[in-house]
C-alpha cells in the first residue's frame, strides 16, 4: 500500500513539471537555457527557467513574468549584473514572440535570467551561495 502514495505523489509532480510548455513562446531560447551548475555538461539544460527545482517556488525571473516580453527584457531579476534579454540572448530586446522574423536577432543563451551567475573559467556558473537551491543533482537535465 505505501508504494500508492508514491506513485500519486510522482504524478502530481510530472503533471506540474508539464504544465508549463505553454510559457515557453512567450520567452526567447527557453528551450535552450545552459545548466549552469558547476559540473555541468554542455549539452544540459534548465528545463524551467521561471523556477527553482523545487517545481513550486518561482525564481526572480518567474516572479517578474509577464507574456509581454518588452517588459521584462530589460530587468535583471537576479541580480547579477546582466538583463534578463542579455541573458537569454536578446541584448537589444528586439525578440517578438508570434514574429518570426526578429528571431533572427537572437543569439545563444547564455545564462538563467532567474539564477544568479558569474562568469567563471569561460563559462557561467550559479553563485555558490545559491547553489542549494538551483542545482539539486536529481534535476540535472540531459
Amino acid at each position: 500500500m505505501a508504494t500508492l502514495p508514491k506513485i500519486c505523489i510522482w504524478c502530481v509532480i510530472v503533471a506540474i513539471a508539464v504544465s508549463y510548455p505553454h510559457y515557453y513562446p512567450y520567452v526567447p531560447n527557453s528551450r535552450n537555457v545552459p545548466y549552469t551548475c558547476p559540473g555541468a555538461g554542455p549539452n544540459e539544460k534548465f528545463l524551467r527557467i521561471g523556477h527553482w527545482p523545487n517545481f513550486f517556488e518561482r525564481n526572480p525571473f518567474g516572479q517578474n513574468f509577464s507574456l509581454d516580453w518588452t517588459v521584462i527584457c530589460d530587468l535583471d531579476p537576479d541580480m547579477d549584473n546582466r538583463t534578463s534579454g542579455e541573458e537569454l540572448g536578446d541584448p537589444n530586446c528586439q525578440w517578438i514572440h508570434d514574429n518570426v522574423t526578429t528571431h533572427t536577432f537572437l543569439t545563444e543563451a547564455t545564462s538563467n535570467p532567474g539564477i544568479a551567475e558569474e562568469f567563471v573559467n569561460g563559462k557561467y556558473v550559479v553563485l555558490e551561495h545559491l547553489r542549494g537551491i538551483a542545482c539539486p543533482e536529481a534535476f540535472i537535465l540531459f
